[in-house]
């Protein structure tokens, strides 16, 4: 009698798991993953929230920007300028003020990269280093065409904010790195900024949507 028992139990056991366990197992999971996305994306802040930028406008899009605080010492702030452009310095300022006001809020550090497009850039880059007695591991600069980094940020992004023309924010899924992107760009990259704010922000569906069609498809 007890074999018996034994011999059904260890048929409906496996029955049980395929035909229940593994079905509310699937759907929590599932369930959990959408819970999991509503919380970060209730803990999710706009940069410029974090710090504000003075200057620089900052204009919400259908894409998410992560805290700050969750890429301590991985966010980079990225602009590309131009040889004798009268902002250059303007924007660099900018920068140094808010990597400042980044260090008073977390002990990591926000770095700073900046890549030039002409030939006397980087030397402009270097004076400016030397007349805020900034040391070369404070801020970086990195050589190459400014659509040739952009490309490689595209494989891999997350939109955060963006003024098309203006400002752009990227948050790298796998490096984390936000980027930030100025006014001083040809009309190539323009045409390329506005192909990213199509992109999806889910590396696994990435996707071309527009603004309204993604908003509605997080709601």
């Amino acid at each position: 009698m007890a074999e018996s028992k034994l011999k059904k139990a260890l048929i409906v056991l496996p029955l049980a798991l395929v035909t229940i366990v593994f079905p509310l197992a699937a759907v929590y999971m599932s369930r959990a993953g959408l819970m999991d996305y509503k919380a970060r994306k209730a803990q999710m802040r706009y940069l410029g929230d974090s710090i504000k930028l003075q200057n620089i406008p900052l204009q919400d899009t259908a894409g998410e920007a992560y805290s700050l605080s969750k890429y301590e010492g991985r966010v980079l702030l990225l602009n590309f300028y131009q040889d004798g452009a009268a902002e250059n310095e303007k924007v660099w300022s900018e920068m140094l003020r808010v990597q400042t006001e980044y260090s008073k809020k977390t002990t990591q550090r926000l770095r700073l990269l900046s890549l030039p497009v002409g030939s006397d850039s980087l030397k402009s880059l270097q004076q400016f280093w030397a007349k805020n007695e900034l040391p070369d591991r404070n801020w970086q600069s990195l050589k190459g065409r400014p659509d040739q980094v952009l490309n490689l940020a595209v494989e891999n992004c997350k939109l955060g904010q963006d003024t098309l023309g203006q400002t752009l924010v990227l948050f790298s899924m796998d490096q984390t790195v936000a980027m930030h992107y100025n006014a001083l760009k040809p009309e190539k990259i323009n045409r390329m900024v506005e192909d990213i704010a199509l992109l999806l922000p889910a590396k696994k569906d990435r996707k071309k949507l527009r603004y309204q069609e993604e908003k509605e498809l997080y709601q």
